[in-house]
């Protein structure tokens, strides 16, 4: 563009701006002229709403940011104005006097067959509103009887076409194609002038094979159950009007109105698209019910709900007091009410006891009674009550209330606890609010048909335009509230064509439903009143003119609970097998009963995406890819859960996760422990879950050998359920303070002001400084325990750890016996950082033995074993040999040093660092440092030579001063190779070690097995010889590298022979020989406290896993057995004690037991013992 033809162009649209502007100026000051006849006035209502339309019109074609001075002052003019308007809206939103009494008319709108429950939900609405002169309509199409039948005949068709390739995206591919057809050909039928019907008859018959006779037939019986029902209840005294919907469409001739007119041909051109191309009823009723509202007013209703129970019915009720006001809110308590009232009056619902009887409803009060003792007793004591009361409905029903609104305003229904609903709407004739929904709607059609999102040919298609829709958006837009919710209705609006298709879319509450609702109302809400909330969030907001949320009906019902347009989606979906090796086991798909889901976008994409994941669930074809898919799903519906608990789906899922579980887990096939560990692991990681059951069940039912890793993740007391901290501080600190995320939230109560005095003295330190405290008295912590007592050289990190150690020993769980770092991760763990934590962990579990040891080890004894190494030995042994020579000995074509982790090594290193740099090694590898915590700071220290606070005390610990001195002179890079072994020294845990040497070797490997200079490492000697594994032995730092192990000494170095007898696989001592305390006698706590022992420490030798524990445990058993015999040497448990004694000593046939000493003082294990069954060194 020239500049020429964008100053002309700035000059139009300042033209323009201008031109716009005068008329907000003229339209207010008409106002002020007319203000003081139209004051306190529906007609100054009227003209200020016309003012703010203007103002937001302009606000979106001008942003209020003035590019000039005049601009500017224009700007905040609009600014003011707009607020001043806003300001007096509310005043007269919450005029009483501007109020009226909506039309006593309750509309029902039902597309297709009328039920027989649908029938005796809408009777019971008359019965119990006759007295207040309501009028009841039930609205109808008659011309489109057959459009369930045409859409469970598509559907029947693209399942035939599709049987021996069935999958769900050559399902709904099929039947999107047919769909497009039938629309094709219905539309040219309706041009010339057929029904629907007749329609969809000839297309059915011509193209889905079906009988026209039959078909003709359906129609007449769904036109029946309408004609009947009105006829039967006219002679009984009730009446209804039935009317056909087809009349909401006319356009009257005399009174041509283009823009209305219009409007309307789009509203009945969307009606016919639901019908013709989706078959979609749900999305049709929602265009309806409004477009009823807009003409006549009063009441819409569907036809599965109640009307309200009385006040007063309950309160004569006893309630236990074991009950708590959670228990009376339950989902499954309120259907359960309902259940039982109907029950009672099942005289006027003959056909829900049917229902019931058949087993199609759940029995909501049996899942209420099954929770406890004192919820039995409710549902019993209700049974009771209710025969007390007499056998007619208004007994039980109040009748609707008289309803004042705003004539611009409107009513809708509160869902259950939460949000809101269009399952119940009021407003008075030609409401500015149901016109503003109406136009939503159509906008929202507008935006497919822009997007080419109506006539798709598969779902690829559809999944492809989302993608470039979110591709497009920006971080600044997902930033923006206003725009992220357009966004995600947009979104949802994009899953048109999936709608009854592919189990879990729901596209239609964002199109019309109740999504669409409660976005659109907001805005409204925000630009009549600048407010930025939610007008239906709570009765608060009554005080706007959209009358807070209508509750006076009961939505607690059976058929609420199930939404036939969910259950006809769930029909489309295959059988679901559940596969084992030697049986094949059905289970039919069980449905997820709830409505149409009304939450926010976040919780819609879980409940959508739970719902997807149920229907695929079974599409694999193998054991294992269908076990990883249950876990997925089983973590999903948790999650949901757990966010959304008071949700009416939620008690639909509970029963769902209850029944997977069953399924998977059949109580003769897995023990309790083993299902408590796979359901740990599935959290983590289902893939490994479901390896793991496999394993387990292939040795539970042929006796295959289970792998020994399982024990390893059984027994890993970090593969645990923690509950970590569960307080609102949770996340408060994430990101807040840069890269801080916190690992633990302690509630320091009475120690915060010695934690509070230590921590600003070693922060004063530049020790800490990733610890911040709140006003709750809350530490958030940075660190892992392990990080913490690296630090503990400073006198304050100390402090700070005893005064950790003292507040959680006051919050532990008095049943929870552990160290204090799994007493941490237990009650104060950060929930991100638990589970990184433990996903960390198992990924290093399953690494343990791939580097395949027996090939290294073999590789490795070629050149040190045997004589090639007492020739190397006798080598570095040569007396006239110097610092150098050694170096050219031990260095010759190789390319570094694993020395022993012992005092002469690290001086040895330190002294000589200038003779090893000569020979080319330019990198120091220290195991005593935590890689992942140290790294960083020594890499910032050998950058800047400023040795931070924490890494002084670390190098000041150890011993570290001089090397990291002479380092930093010499150039010479230092590498952490410690891991953040969370059991570190723990003597009794065989299982830890095997974990934290083979993640310390694996790291190690990966950072010297690369190309470039020489390193010398210095390691603890486990880490550099073999050690027993899980499958086979663990191959050394040594035998992965090829090099040989070194110990340093006054006089030299001295080669390191490998641990033969270490070479072999962790083999756990089994216990199935050993008795349980269960048992033996028990007898009172008065009795012999000795003998009490004896069943305690029986009971945590069974509790052991490791060997060394059990030994350990066994030892002191051995003991406590000899001591009891001896001081009660005619007692009658004698015999079985000294059985007991044998079972042990028979665990270790070729020691004799030690006598150790007694409870709680040290016990000095036998070295055979740890030779004979493989933990540690053979020297131990």
């Amino acid at each position: 563009m020239t500049e020429r033809n964008s100053h002309e162009s700035s000059g139009i649209e300042n033209n323009n701006q201008r031109h716009d502007y005068n008329e907000i100026k003229k339209a207010q000051t008409h106002y002020q002229e007319q203000l003081n006849s139209i004051q306190n006035s529906l007609e100054e209502w009227e003209l200020l709403k016309e003012i703010n339309q203007k103002i937001h019109r302009y606000i979106e074609k001008y942003p209020l940011v003035g590019s000039d001075e005049v601009e500017h002052l224009r700007s905040e003019e609009i600014k003011q104005l707009l607020a001043q308007n806003q300001q007096r809206n509310r005043e007269l939103a919450i005029m009483p006097e501007l109020r009226r009494e909506i039309p006593k008319k309750i509309h029902f709108v039902w597309l297709g067959k009328l039920g027989t429950i649908q029938q005796e939900y809408i009777r019971a609405w008359n019965e119990i509103n006759k007295g207040e002169n309501y009028t009841i309509t039930i609205w109808y199409d008659k011309d489109a009887l057959l459009v369930h039948e045409l859409n469970k005949r598509i559907k029947a068709f693209a399942k035939k076409i599709n049987q021996l390739n069935f999958t769900p995206d050559a399902y709904a591919n099929a039947v999107i194609v047919i769909q497009n057809q039938a629309y094709q050909k219905i539309t040219e039928a309706l041009e010339r002038g057929l029904t629907f019907d007749q329609a969809s008859i000839n297309f059915i018959r011509d193209y889905l094979k079906g009988d026209e006779q039959e078909l003709r037939n359906i129609k007449k019986q769904n036109q029946a159950s309408f004609d009947d029902f009105i006829l039967n209840e006219r002679k009984a005294g009730r009446h209804y009007t039935l009317k056909n919907v087809k009349s909401l469409f006319d356009i009257d001739p005399h009174n041509p109105n283009p823009v209305q007119d219009r409007e309307i041909q789009i509203q009945q051109k969307n009606y016919q698209l639901e019908l013709a191309l989706r078959q979609n009823m749900a999305a049709a009723s929602d265009m309806l019910r409004l477009k009823v509202l807009e003409q006549q007013g009063g009441g819409y209703f569907d036809a599965d709900l109640l009307p309200a129970f009385k006040a007063d019915l309950w309160e004569n009720l006893e309630i236990p007091a074991a009950l708590s006001k959670s228990d009376l809110n339950d989902t499954d308590f309120n259907l359960a009410k309902t259940q039982l009232v109907l029950e009672h009056l099942s005289e006027f619902f003959p056909h829900r006891k049917m229902l019931f009887d058949s087993n199609k409803y759940q029995d909501y009060a049996k899942s209420f009674a099954a929770k406890g003792s004192a919820h039995k007793k409710l549902i019993d004591d209700m049974r009771i009550f209710l025969r007390g009361k007499r056998n007619t409905l208004s007994d039980f029903f109040q009748p609707l209330q008289p309803i004042k609104l705003h004539p611009d305003g409107i009513l809708v229904a509160k869902n259950r606890d939460v949000f809101i609903n269009n399952n119940a709407i009021f407003s008075y004739p030609n409401s500015g609010s149901i016109k503003l929904l109406q136009q939503q709607i159509g906008n929202n059609y507008r935006f497919l048909r822009d997007h080419d999102l109506v006539f798709v040919d598969n779902t690829d298609v559809i999944n492809d335009r989302i993608n470039n829709y979110t591709d497009k958006i920006t971080l600044a837009l997902w930033n923006d509230p206003k725009a992220s919710t357009r966004i995600n209705g947009e979104i949802g609006n994009m899953l048109f064509r999936k709608d009854g298709v592919v189990p879990g879319s729901q596209a239609t509450i964002f199109i019309s439903g109740p999504e669409m609702f409660e976005r659109r109302i907001k805005r409204y809400s925000e630009q009549m009143f600048g407010q930025q909330r939610n007008p239906l969030s709570s009765s608060a907001e009554a005080s706007f003119f959209i009358s807070g949320l209508f509750s006076d009906f009961n939505n607690f019902t059976e058929e609420d609970m199930v939404s036939s347009w969910i259950q006809e989606t769930e029909a489309s979906s295959q059988t679901l097998l559940i596969k084992r090796s030697d049986q094949l086991k059905e289970w039919s798909a069980l449905d997820i009963q709830n409505k149409p889901h009304q939450g926010n976008a976040n919780q819609e994409k879980l409940y959508n995406d739970i719902r997807h994941h149920f229907d695929t669930l079974f599409l694999e074809n193998t054991d294992k890819k269908i076990l990883k898919n249950i876990f997925s799903l089983q973590l999903k519906i948790q999650s949901y859960i757990n966010n959304y608990p008071k949700f009416p789906s939620v008690a639909a899922l509970k029963e769902l996760q209850k029944k997977i579980h069953n399924i998977v887990f059949p109580d003769a096939d897995f023990k309790l422990n083993q299902q408590r560990s796979i359901i740990i692991i599935s959290k983590i990681d289902p893939e490994q879950a479901a390896r793991i059951y496999m394993s387990i069940h292939d040795h539970n039912k042929y006796g295959k050998a289970e792998p020994n890793i399982n024990a390893l993740i059984f027994s890993d007391p970090y593969l645990q359920p923690f509950k970590g901290f569960t307080g609102e501080e949770n996340d408060i600190f994430q990101g807040k303070q840069g890269d801080f995320n916190a690992k633990f939230h302690i509630p320091l109560g009475n120690k915060f002001t010695v934690f509070k005095a230590n921590l600003l003295a070693a922060q004063a330190q530049n020790v800490l400084n990733n610890v911040y405290l709140d006003e709750k008295k809350i530490a958030h912590i940075g660190y892992s325990y392990n990080e913490l007592t690296a630090l503990k050289g400073n006198e304050h990190v100390g402090i700070i750890i005893y005064t950790i150690i003292l507040a959680i020993q006051e919050k532990r769980d008095s049943n929870f016996i552990g160290q204090t770092d799994l007493l941490m991760l237990k009650n104060f763990a950060n929930q991100r950082y638990l589970q990184d934590m433990q996903r960390e962990r198992l990924a290093d579990i399953n690494q343990i033995g791939k580097s395949d040891p027996n090939t290294e080890i073999a590789e490795w004894d070629k050149h040190y074993s045997g004589q090639t190494g007492e020739q190397l030995q006798q080598r570095l042994l040569d007396k006239n040999l110097n610092i150098n020579s050694w170096l050219d000995v031990l260095l010759e074509n190789r390319k570094g040093l694993l020395i022993s982790e012992n005092n002469y090594g690290l001086d040895f290193v330190t002294r000589h660092l200038i003779g090893l740099k000569s020979k080319g090694i330019t990198t120091i590898g220290l195991g005593v440092l935590n890689a992942k915590f140290a790294q960083p700071l020594i890499d910032d220290y050998l950058r800047t030579g400023n040795l931070s606070g924490e890494l002084a005390v670390m190098v000041e610990t150890n011993g570290l001063g001089k090397l990291f001195e002479s380092a930093f002179a010499k150039k010479m890079k230092i590498i952490a190779l410690g891991v953040d072994s969370r059991r570190k020294g723990i003597e009794e845990d065989d299982y830890e070690n095997i974990y934290r040497i083979d993640k310390t070797n694996q790291g190690v490997v990966e950072a010297f097995n690369q190309p470039g200079g020489k390193f010398v490492a210095i390691l603890s000697s486990e880490f550099l010889q073999s050690q027993p594994g899980i499958e086979g032995p663990l191959s050394g730092i040594t035998h992965r590298l090829g090099l040989p192990a070194l110990t340093a000494n006054e006089s030299g170095f001295t080669w390191l022979a490998d641990n033969i007898y270490q070479r072999k696989a962790y083999q756990p001592l089994s216990l199935n020989s050993i008795e349980q305390s269960a048992s033996f006698p028990h007898f009172s706590v008065t009795a012999d406290p000795g003998y009490q022992n004896i069943l305690s420490t029986l009971d945590e030798l069974h509790a052991r896993v490791s060997n060394s524990g059990k030994i350990n445990t066994a030892c002191q058993l051995h003991q406590e057995i000899q001591q009891y015999i001896q001081r009660n040497p005619d007692s009658e448990l004698n015999s079985r004690l000294i059985t007991l004694k044998k079972q042990i000593a028979a665990l270790f046939p070729s020691v004799e037991l030690p006598f150790s000493p007694g409870r709680g003082q040290k016990r000095k294990m036998p070295s055979a013992i740890f030779d004979s069954h493989g933990s540690r060194e053979g020297n131990t």
